[in-house]
């Protein structure tokens, strides 16, 4: 299991709000699953720190939202995060 305290730095220093180019489908599996996941382990027993993951997680899945919008209807491979 991963220590308390690297959920806690990731919930208060991860910035998603930094202009780059990712991969949508990785980033989507790997950064907000991860966060969702963290999230979830933590919410029985650190409710502060699931609420700050959670958070980070909306905050990520609003900047990756743009690249479903296209006027095709298809996924952009980059998920609009300086894109």
């Amino acid at each position: 299991m991963i220590p308390w305290y690297v959920l806690r730095w990731l919930a208060d220093n991860l910035d998603v709000g930094a202009p780059a180019a990712v991969s949508l489908f990785e980033t989507t599996i790997r950064i907000l699953g991860g966060l969702l996941s963290a999230h979830a382990l933590a919410a029985g027993s650190h409710p502060a720190l699931a609420q700050r993951l959670a958070e980070r997680a909306a905050e990520l899945g609003a900047r990756l939202m743009p690249a479903f919008g296209s006027p095709s209807g298809e996924r952009a491979g980059c998920g609009g995060i300086g894109c």
